[in-house]
């Protein structure tokens, strides 16, 4: 009987250790555990620091790649460049910190400079968590001082164009379509030849096919791409020795002319 007895006993010490483990580990696990941060020490940390109201959020990835993209509409920045439509990410895994907020509410945010996701889902971010200083209230700490208005537009513009672009190309391609067509200038190896492209040709082929994705390429340059975007109204241009500063090597300040030129002819 004592045998019995013990035997009980050892079973019922260990289903309680089991339950009360199973009980506290998981809080353990996924508590958010950080210390508080001063104002002074979270504007010196921040790469951005605004205030906005959150106007959507949007659940992306899984597991430990797992985020919260929270849209902001900001009035007022203090550092850093921030958008008019600023989108912050936060992470979604509670041990990690990320953020909770409602839709409607307004924060003061303090965050970082960051690349979330991979491979070709890697997108730029700024980034905040529960650690980083943020003001729940919207009140903005008397240290910040005076700010300044947004940056114009969506801090993701660029983004979304890219993903609505892979989206009709995947449709396109599971149509038995192409996604697009380039028009090039002839080349005698393989490769583009520098050389400037027909574009009366260019124009012919936009009006007997008004509904295919036309890609102009062909000597196009800062200079000149804002003509070939406005006659011949591509879907997307291509470039290369035309920003170049030697062959093979890009240059940077030729770049940004011939995107600014794009977008301005394309509006």
């Amino acid at each position: 009987m004592n045998r019995v007895a013990a035997r009980v006993a050892g079973l019922l010490s260990g289903l309680l250790l089991a339950v009360l483990g199973a009980w506290v580990l998981p809080a353990t696990a996924s508590a958010c555990d950080c210390a508080g941060i001063s104002t002074r020490r979270a504007i010196r940390e921040a790469d951005a620091v605004f205030r906005g109201t959150v106007t959507d959020t949007d659940d992306v990835g899984r597991r430990g790649d797992a985020r919260t993209d929270v849209r902001f509409r900001v009035d007022t920045v203090w550092k850093g460049s921030v958008h008019a439509d600023q989108v912050v990410a936060t992470p979604r895994v509670s041990a990690r910190c990320g953020l909770e907020p409602e839709v409607g509410s307004t924060w003061v945010v303090f965050a970082l400079d960051s690349v979330e996701g991979r491979g070709d889902e890697a997108v730029a971010r700024l980034t905040t968590t529960l650690c980083s200083g943020n003001v729940a209230s919207g009140t903005a700490p008397p240290l910040l001082g005076p700010g300044r208005a947004p940056l114009t537009g969506s801090s993701d513009r660029d983004e979304r164009a890219i993903r609505a672009d892979r989206v009709l190309s995947r449709w396109l391609t599971a149509g038995g379509v192409a996604g697009a067509v380039v028009l090039d200038a002839p080349s005698a190896g393989r490769g583009g030849s520098g050389l400037t492209f027909d574009w009366t040709l260019a124009h012919a082929a936009r009006c007997a096919h008004p509904d295919r994705n036309l890609v102009l390429a062909g000597g196009l340059t800062p200079d000149n791409v804002a003509a070939a975007v406005r006659g011949v109204t591509p879907w997307s241009v291509d470039v290369a020795s035309g920003v170049e500063a030697t062959p093979g090597v890009k240059d940077p300040a030729k770049v940004a002319a011939f995107i600014a030129a794009v977008r301005a002819a394309d509006r």
